[in-house]
């Protein structure tokens, strides 16, 4: 997973009530999901290994959390 920076002219994918994150079409072969305003960039090939978008975005919403859990000193 790789942070990325906002592309203006990409939509997102509109994310759940309960899902905070969607995918956001940034014309590149990555799967990028934005969470909460930020974007985190994932291998499509990773993203295919789910059942499906809502298991994929769930896992991917897992990882980006617990990676800005470990590294929340740094987001101040």
């Amino acid at each position: 997973m790789t942070k990325v920076k906002q592309n203006p002219c990409a939509a997102p994918v509109p994310a759940t009530t309960n899902n905070p994150a969607s995918i956001v079409d940034d014309g590149t072969l990555d799967t990028v999901v934005d969470y909460r305003g930020e974007q985190f960039r994932f291998d499509s090939e990773y993203r295919f290994s789910y059942q499906n978008e809502a298991v994929f975005l769930e896992a991917a919403r897992e990882d980006i959390e617990e990676t800005l859990a470990q590294h929340k000193d740094l987001r101040q």
